[in-house]
């Protein structure tokens, strides 16, 4: 199956909401960054406009991890970030410091790309845009364990619209994650050391290059034939995940592996 870019998108701002700036969002902000400035310089008209959304502000643990500095302890992670690459590419981005799914909807978003901790906050972000009566476009999910990951790309709604080789939707991919009877450990680290043990070092910046490799393709070819991949850092392994067809059965029951749920 193959799935289309909307030709607006070619011709307008893309709207992005970047929910979670730690570990992977950090480093997924800096490379839509330098993906703004490559779609113009491919000539597109405006290229990319992100909100960052982040209430958490930098711990000791961070420093190491994460895209932040030792004297950036007690800040926002989310002003530090776009504040720091407004600067360095002349965007206009903004940075919003409260929890995505309380706050009112500030404009309707082309792409929402959630860099979350656990599937309860996945969620809770899906049921926030059910209530409003508001879906994004697309859904980029990004997640890990401590050496294995996964990049979804799906629709935002999940009520298909079209019968043409529709994205799928996240929970048609993970259908465990909006299962509330599994539970999850959450429990924050107090260390860079004890952030080691539940995360590698290096798996949020594979599941960000390869979540933003799947945009540029899409920005570039203007259509996609996977909506995803699994990351195996243990195995040097990634595999890519086709779009299924319409008809085909939850690719989420079949799989033995469990979902990672940290971004």
């Amino acid at each position: 199956m193959k799935h289309v870019l909307p030709s607006d998108l070619l011709t307008r701002r893309i709207k992005i909401h970047l929910i979670g700036c730690g570990g992977t969002g950090s480093q997924m902000l800096t490379g839509l960054a330098r993906l703004h400035v490559a779609l113009r310089a491919l000539g597109h008209p405006y290229g990319l406009q992100v909100f960052t959304f982040d209430p958490d502000r930098v711990s000791e643990s961070n420093i190491g991890r994460q895209l932040f500095a030792a004297g950036d302890v007690g800040r926002y992670k989310a002003n530090i970030l776009t504040h720091r690459l407004n600067c360095w590419f002349g965007t206009d981005w903004e940075a919003i410091c409260e929890e995505y799914q309380t706050r009112r909807i500030i404009d309707r978003a082309d792409f929402a790309i959630t860099c979350v901790d656990t599937a309860k906050a996945r969620r809770e972000i899906a049921g926030y845009w059910q209530r409003n009566f508001y879906y994004p476009t697309y859904w980029l999910d990004c997640a890990n364990a401590q050496q294995t990951g996964q990049v979804v790309l799906g629709r935002g709604t999940p009520f298909v619209t079209k019968s043409d080789g529709p994205l799928p939707h996240l929970s048609e991919i993970l259908p465990e994650i909006f299962d509330e009877t599994i539970p999850e450990d959450n429990r924050p680290s107090c260390s860079l050391a004890e952030a080691l043990e539940e995360q590698g070092l290096y798996i949020n910046q594979h599941v960000a290059t390869f979540a933003l490799s799947l945009l540029e393709r899409l920005f570039r070819d203007g259509e996609l034939t996977t909506c995803g991949y699994w990351i195996n850092l243990l195995e040097g392994r990634v595999t890519p995940i086709p779009i299924p067809r319409p008809d085909a059965p939850q690719t989420g029951k079949k799989r033995t592996r469990k979902a990672a749920t940290n971004g």
